[in-house]
Formats: C-alpha cells, sequence, structure tokens
C-alpha cells in the first residue's frame, strides 16, 4: 500500500513514512494519522514497559550469571529489572538517534524470530516423531516464506550501514560471550546447571 499509494522518492530517507503516505492518501487531515501513529508506539512502549523486566527476571532465575536481575522482586513487581531496563534504554537513547536504534534493534529482533523459525526445521529433524498438537500449515512453505523477506531485510540493514553492523554484532557476540562464561564456569559448580544449559 506505501509503494503504490506514494512515489518512493518522497520516501527516501524519511523516517516518518507512515505520515508521509497518510498525506498522500487523505490529504491534508492525514496529519491525524500521526497521532495514531504516535498513540500505537505509545502503547507499544507501555507493553514492552511491563513484559521487557519480567522477561528479564525470569532469566535472572534461570541462569546464574544473571542472578541480579530476579533481586528486589516484591509483590511480583521485578525492580532490579525495571531500573536496568531503563538505564539501558537511556543509554541507547543519549548514544544514538532514533533511525540508528530502530536500525539495529530491528536486525536483532528480525534474526531472534528468524532463528526461532529455523528451530523448527532443526526440531522436525531431531524429533520426527514427537507428537505436535499443533501442525504448521502448509509445512514448509509457510517458514520457508517467512524466513526469506526477514533474511533480506537484515541483509539490506546490513549493506547500507557498517555502524548497524557492527553495534548488532556486538551485542549478539555479548549474548554468545555470556552464554559461553555461564555454560564453562558454572558447570563445574552445579552440573544441573549444565545439563539445562546443554540441553
Amino acid at each position: 500500500m506505501f509503494l503504490l499509494s506514494t512515489p518512493a522518492e518522497s520516501m527516501k530517507g524519511e523516517v516518518e513514512v507512515g505520515l508521509i503516505v497518510a498525506n498522500h492518501l487523505f490529504g491534508s487531515s492525514g496529519n491525524i494519522w500521526g497521532w495514531v501513529f504516535a498513540f500505537f508506539l505509545l502503547s507499544s512502549c507501555s507493553s514492552m514497559i511491563f513484559v521487557g523486566p519480567r522477561v528479564s527476571c525470569r532469566m535472572g532465575e534461570d541462569h546464574p550469571i544473571l542472578k541480579f536481575l530476579s533481586f528486589g522482586k516484591r509483590k511480583g513487581i521485578p525492580t532490579v529489572a525495571i531500573v536496568f531496563q531503563y538505564l539501558l534504554s537511556l543509554f541507547m537513547i543519549l548514544t544514538g538517534s532514533f533511525k540508528t536504534i530502530t536500525e539495529y534493534s530491528g536486525i536483532l529482533l528480525s534474526l531472534c524470530s528468524l532463528l526461532t523459525v529455523i528451530g523448527l526445521f532443526i526440531h522436525r529433524k531431531r524429533h520426527p516423531d514427537m507428537e505436535r498438537p499443533f501442525r504448521t500449515p502448509l509445512y514448509p512453505a509457510t517458514p520457508i516464506l517467512f524466513c526469506i523477506p526477514i533474511l533480506a531485510s537484515v541483509f539490506f540493514l546490513m549493506w547500507q550501514s557498517i555502524w548497524n553492523l557492527v553495534v548488532s554484532g556486538g551485542i549478539l557476540l555479548a549474548g554468545i560471550l555470556v552464554y559461553l562464561i555461564e555454560k564453562y564456569v558454572y558447570e563445574k559448580k552445579d552440573p544441573i546447571v549444565s545439563s539445562t544449559l546443554t540441553g
């Protein structure tokens, strides 16, 4: 819809493409859509404020190296995880532009989605006889059709800016490093942790 209704040149290099398209479709009343988009973004931020720290807190409960994220939990409120997410968000806001943050976080989120779907193929190969209450419609066509545009968008964003590649790759490597440290340090202390991490 964006590409059919609006000249590509008018969206090139712009961040607020939704507002540009709305102005092309609805004229001056398209500005109202700016408030609609802002509301959608605000509701997304609100949900992440509630969900994000709880995911981090749970990670702290499951992984000894991230245990600090599970501290300060009172009445179901993960205090330390909320403060950690706030400081991390503040750091990103102060050190990068909206466009930069959106691009490199988009790469990481897309990669996580891609790896999740690739896990579907791996799981089916490793456990072909496992009972599956939910069957993926038109498998393997649907997951392949999902992976192709995700891969294309990730490569496009990385090709567009070396900074995207450096920052996204750095964050990904940091996550792998944390995993390896926990795996090789804590497996000597607790064999249960080791079996959980490897299996």
